[in-house]
């Protein structure tokens, strides 16, 4: 993370950003109104890959990272059984109840360039280990599965990031903002490890709602379900001080 881009989000929108988290809901409510989903707007052109030059040391990761790719996915398939298709497109080893044309489609419409797009931006640090992605098409083998893997329910109804496995559990029919909010965490493992909450989250949530902007030049926040929350608190002077979220040790409490 290089030292201008942390101040600019310091001085930018991300202390807003994570105001409105803390004063918004994210886990699963105990009734269940109707989800809103949040959505990745594409380019007007299609994502291409830029042409690069590896050194010895990047060719040893990669070779490092390729087989850890292939063992993630094989133990994955006895896991997920025969309903669920498994991909390996380096870093990501993409799995869930659909085909692999699926898999492969988000993942060209939606997690490559949105990795790209925050590398360039952001991190200094490529991944150097298998991220998993289990995209699911709807709440119901969602929860299943989540319950058959990590023994889980009730987290989210969007899905969820489990650092201790780099792993992304999402229900995906919600749509792609969350993916990328999750991905987001996931990336900046690797470069900033100990990240604060506060920013992670914050980061995280400026672009769960986006679009991606043409010739691979970046990816745009867009206002998303958060922005009501945050304006109620503002009028309501609720809204808690930067200096008080950045140095307290509970994100998530109340006015934070």
């Amino acid at each position: 993370m290089t030292r201008a881009r942390l101040i600019l989000l310091l001085l930018g929108p991300v202390p807003i950003v994570a105001g409105a988290l803390a004063l918004s809901t994210w886990a699963r409510p105990s009734s269940s109104p109707g989800v809103t989903g949040n959505h990745v707007l594409a380019a007007d052109e299609p994502h291409r890959e830029a042409p690069t030059s590896k050194t010895e040391v990047q060719a040893r990761i990669e070779s490092h990272l390729t087989v850890a790719c292939q063992e993630t996915a094989e133990q994955l398939r006895p896991q997920l059984g025969k309903e669920c298709a498994v991909l390996i497109r380096e870093p990501f080893v993409l799995a869930g109840d659909m085909s692999e044309a699926d898999l492969d489609q988000w993942h060209q419409t939606t997690i490559a360039p949105a990795a790209k797009a925050l590398g360039r931006s952001y991190f200094r640090k490529a991944p150097t280990l298998p991220i998993t992605v289990l995209l699911f098409s709807g709440e119901a083998s969602y929860d299943r599965y989540a319950k058959q893997l990590f023994n889980e329910s009730g987290i989210s109804v969007y899905g969820y990031y489990k650092p201790d496995r780099r792993t992304l559990v999402m229900n995906i029919s919600t749509g792609g903002g969350t993916l990328i909010h999750e991905l987001t965490h996931a990336l900046i493992d690797f470069d900033f490890p100990q990240v604060p909450d506060w920013f992670n989250e914050g980061l995280a949530s400026l672009y769960e709602q986006c679009r991606f902007k043409p010739a691979d030049s970046g990816i745009e926040g867009l206002p998303n379900w958060r922005l009501p929350g945050l304006q109620q608190a503002i009028q309501k002077q609720e809204l808690g001080t930067l200096e008080a979220m950045m140095a307290g040790s509970e994100f998530r409490g109340k006015n934070i």
